[in-house]
């Protein structure tokens, strides 16, 4: 049975929401879950899955800015495993996902428009989605109204 996880977080080994996933999904095998998340995070955990694909709001702030198409895919082979964190969001990024951190009303306003009209549902996404074929969905919503469009 394949498993698509929808969730803010990366699957992982050290962050609580991460790991409570993992908690979820250990006794399926790599090649059964497929990661849709959407924080600046890269994947170290290729235990419980191999097959990612990250969308972050920097991408979906670009997507609106350029033609190109944002998001991007992760392998086996793009695991970074040796990795202690999950995090990449330094500098500028840092500071704006602090920022967001506040969750006041302005900023759910603001983020749930932005995923309104960003385009995170680009050719590449499907693909990807098509090719994992899902039998079961796990959403893990979070308290934006977005994730639920998603």
């Amino acid at each position: 049975m394949k498993v698509l996880l929808i969730s803010h977080t990366v699957l992982s080994k050290t962050g609580n929401m991460g790991k409570t996933l993992r908690g979820y999904l250990m006794d399926f095998t790599p090649n059964e879950v497929f990661q849709f998340y959407i924080h600046s995070e890269v994947p170290t955990d290729n235990v419980i899955c191999q097959n990612y694909y990250r969308f972050t709001d920097i991408d979906a702030i670009k997507s609106l800015l350029s033609l190109r198409q944002r998001g991007r895919t992760f392998n086996e082979n793009e695991i970074e495993i040796s990795r202690s964190s999950t995090r990449t969001d330094e500098g500028l990024v840092g500071e704006v996902y602090q920022i967001g951190e506040k969750r006041t009303g302005l900023i759910y306003m603001s983020r749930n428009l932005l995923w309104k009209i960003g385009h995170w549902k680009t050719k590449k996404f499907k693909e990807w989605l098509n090719s994992a074929n899902p039998d079961v969905i796990l959403f893990a919503s979070g308290d934006y109204a977005f994730m639920y469009d998603i």
